[in-house]
């Protein structure tokens, strides 16, 4: 009952989805640092690997990061110093990265294999929106918009970036695809955080191709590291 009166207002009041966002980033960016903002503690993680591992960069990648602090595998790194490239489609949470986290680059695209047009849906719940697929995991949506897709490869062939900490995926269905696209970015990229699921396999198969082992699993996500890390 109460799950469906949240569903009520949040439909009636969509604003209020925006306002508990804007809050629940102005509180983390004022209080203590916390020891994790990860949804089961993927940041701590990715932290503990880059000290052990020795990894030097200062720079992650950030695809599908939602709210700037709630649920987010980057924001700790943000409060250490560590900064990078936040690319989300839903403008409204952009603004939010904007507005709570400038240091960072702001980039309101999809990611994909390939370059493409595709209908971006958004739920009540903000981190429940996506581009529309079967693997979306409610069909309480708002509203829905076309978006455009880019490779990551291509989003990032401008920039100079060296090397990578830290490549976070969290697209909602789309993950593989992203990775998929970013080929020549995981040849510079040392840890890739992506959201588990039913292709697990493929995924972990695909990544020991790509030179990476997976390191660890939490309840939703995988996260893999680059082998011979300490070679180069």
């Amino acid at each position: 009952m109460k799950h469906q009166l949240k569903q009520a207002i949040r439909q009636r009041f969509p604003s209020t989805v925006q306002i508990k966002s804007w809050w629940n980033a102005y509180s983390d960016t004022k209080s203590a640092e916390k020891p994790s903002y990860s949804q089961t503690g993927e940041d701590k993680l990715v932290l503990e690997l880059i000290d052990s591992l020795g990894i030097k960069s200062r720079t992650y990648v950030d695809v599908g990061a939602n709210q700037p602090t709630k649920l987010n595998n980057t924001y700790l790194l943000y409060r250490r110093g560590y900064r990078g490239v936040v690319i989300e489609p839903n403008r409204k949470l952009l603004d939010l990265h904007r507005r709570f986290r400038p240091g960072d680059v702001h980039l309101g695209v999809g990611c994909g294999e390939t370059t493409d047009v595709l209908a971006f849906r958004h739920a009540t719940s903000h981190v429940l929106s996506g581009f529309d697929n079967d693997a979306l995991k409610t069909n309480d949506f708002l509203c829905s918009e076309y978006m455009p897709i880019l490779p990551l490869d291509l989003i990032l062939s401008k920039m100079d970036i060296k090397e990578i900490a830290l490549l976070s995926i969290d697209v909602e269905g789309f993950d593989f695809q992203v990775a998929k696209g970013a080929v020549e970015t995981l040849k510079k990229t040392r840890i890739v955080v992506i959201e588990g699921g039913d292709s697990d396999g493929e995924v972990i198969e695909w990544f020991a191709t790509a030179g990476f082992t997976l390191k660890s699993r939490t309840a939703h996500n995988l996260i893999f590291i680059r082998n011979n890390m300490r070679l180069s």
